[in-house]
């Protein structure tokens, strides 16, 4: 049995033999092992800690620091096994920024921009005259937002108000009509408690403790961006027992839902691989990432939270050997990278888990023929626009059935937080017997279409409440639902994008239903919904809600088994 007091060369040397190998438990510093060969790992609680403890000095006013590299800004701090962040502008929240760039986003289908943005577009922000005067910025980070993604770009150089990146933003700055931006790594901002700051020049971070922290405090410093990985086709692997923490992903992120930042666990081809009882924390990068083609992979009973990245990841599926994602939690994720995504599969079947506190959306999937379901999630979408509780967009076949929402709430200038999002080209979807509870907005379809929704339950108890079906591709089917809120409910959909609108109940306190015919994006008929026999007000709505059962007349959907099963 491997321990603690087994070298990283040793204990790779055990893993390259293959087999059963396991470990003692107790603390693994230098955690970085190379897989290559079939293998299961038992961890018997195991803490693997990629990266060194550090040795604290006590600075005059009251921080700590450590003898840190020259050179990229460490962004993963760990202190008593938590992760810390790095001092910011402003505190929390974001400022804004005065660039423009009016220009209409077509669609991702539709090619993107209307003109393609240029490199300076791509590479500058001007910020409010004034507003960097006195900071040191050698050093210094900055995230731009841009409604659904977001991107970390290293300060270059600054003239006046004009701030330089040494990369092009996944987006251009003001695009969406959207400024919200953030500095990093400012010594300036470095007054609370729990933040930290590290000079690239002289090679140095500064900490300020939280009360009752101390040089005798456990911090570790990483060293490696991820902690189990391969580089090439895996088959046969498990893993299970451990806690992985401490990682500092190798590069900065581009693209949507901070997709490119590695994994504590990174694979990339992989066939036959089984992740159970995982804990994963504290990591600088995402939980769980795989890149390649993947072929019946199990992720089980694993906790993943406190990430600066995504949580769960799952590439591409083979669609005969569908993977699973069953039975996790997931949550506070997206630390670091607020495009970070709680679980995300293609053509991989989510069911059981519960997922929350997301800076962006808590599940997304793609591909064909899987199924989302039995999933608790709450408290998502605090950060970004544009995504959802759960949302698919090029998607075709699958099922959505029996998913617990709650707690989705829009602000001004972020409308599109919503429970349940099928986007662009998704289509053959059956979506039943859901419920989205308090969430304004429930229901959102997007250039999709063929997709039948059936026996949902959609309830606002303290305001309105509207679903949507802008620039429909193909006619919908929306069949025995129920809408209820206690303000006005919208209806918006396409003068011919309805194939069939059956049975569906709707029970308004403040009495008002409306209907908006659209022509693409643009409402251009405004009227109250028709009744009838079929499509009908219910005079007073109550939900008993008993271990989560739901019923409204002859509709009730059992949800009591909603959520991770215990073993």
């Amino acid at each position: 049995m491997i321990t603690s007091n087994n070298t990283q060369e040793e204990i790779q040397n055990v893993i390259d033999a293959g087999g059963l190998v396991e470990f003692a438990p107790g603390i693994y510093e230098h955690a970085h092992y190379r897989i290559t060969k079939p293998v299961h790992l038992i961890g018997h609680g195991a803490i693997l800690v990629g990266g060194a403890k550090i040795i604290w000095q006590e600075e005059s006013d009251g921080t700590l620091s450590c003898a840190a590299p020259v050179g990229q800004p460490l962004r993963t701090l760990v202190v008593d096994g938590a992760l810390r962040t790095r001092c910011r502008l402003p505190e929390t929240g974001y400022w804004k920024h005065e660039t423009v760039f009016d220009v209409k986003w077509l669609s991702t289908t539709e090619g993107g921009w209307a003109r393609k943005p240029t490199r300076e577009e791509l590479t500058t922000i001007r910020v409010p005259e004034g507003v960097l005067n006195g900071l040191t910025l050698q050093s210094a980070e900055a995230t731009v937002v841009h409604s659904w993604s977001d991107s970390l770009l290293p300060i270059s150089r600054v003239d006046g108000d004009t701030i330089t990146f040494e990369q092009p933003a996944d987006y251009p700055p003001g695009g969406f009509n959207v400024h919200d931006y953030c500095l990093w790594n400012v010594p300036e901002a470095l007054k609370k408690d729990g933040t930290f700051y590290h000079d690239t020049v002289n090679g140095k971070l500064y900490y300020r403790p939280l009360p009752g922290e101390n040089c005798q405090t456990v911090a570790y410093l990483p060293e490696f961006d991820r902690i189990f990985y391969a580089d090439e086709a895996l088959h046969d692997i498990e893993i299970e027992g451990f806690t992985l923490l401490c990682t500092e992903p190798s590069h900065i992120p581009c693209g949507f839902g901070a997709y490119c930042i590695s994994g504590a666990v990174d694979f990339g081809d992989a066939s036959d691989i089984n992740l159970h009882d995982l804990t994963i924390t504290a990591v600088g990068g995402s939980g769980i990432r795989t890149t390649g083609q993947i072929h019946g992979m199990q992720i089980r009973h694993c906790l993943i939270y406190d990430v600066g990245a995504c949580g769960i990841r799952v590439g591409s599926n083979n669609p005969q050997v569908k993977s699973e994602i069953t039975d996790c939690r997931v949550h506070h994720v997206g630390r670091y990278y607020p495009s970070a995504i709680a679980i995300s599969g293609r053509d991989c079947n989510i069911r059981h888990n519960e997922v929350f506190h997301t800076s962006y959306s808590a599940v997304i999937c793609d591909g064909n023929n899987y199924t989302v379901e039995k999933n608790l999630i709450h408290d998502a979408m605090e950060v970004l626009n544009d995504g959802a509780a759960i949302y698919s967009g090029w998607s075709h076949g699958s099922v959505l059935r029996n998913n617990l929402v709650y707690g989705i709430h829009p602000k001004e200038g972020h409308p599109l937080r919503i429970a349940y999002y099928l986007d662009e080209q998704s289509r053959g979807w059956l979506v039943e017997h859901n419920v989205a509870l308090d969430c304004a907005f429930p229901n959102h379809n997007h250039m999709c279409g063929e997709n039948t929704y059936r026996e949902n339950i959609f309830l606002n108890s303290s305001g309105s409440l509207m679903f949507d079906m802008q620039n429909a591709k193909w006619p919908c089917r929306y069949i025995g639902n129920v809408f209820s809120a206690a303000d006005e409910i919208v209806v918006r959909m396409p003068k011919d994008g309805v194939e069939v609108f059956d049975n569906n109940r709707y029970h308004s306190k403040s009495g008002t239903i409306i209907r908006h015919l659209l022509n693409r994006y643009d409402v251009i008929e405004e009227k109250p919904l028709a009744m009838n026999e079929s499509n009908h007000s219910i005079e007073a709505v109550s939900f008993p809600i008993h271990d989560r059962i739901f019923s409204v007349e002859d509709l009730t959907i059992d949800l009591t088994d909603v959520g991770p099963r215990s073993r």
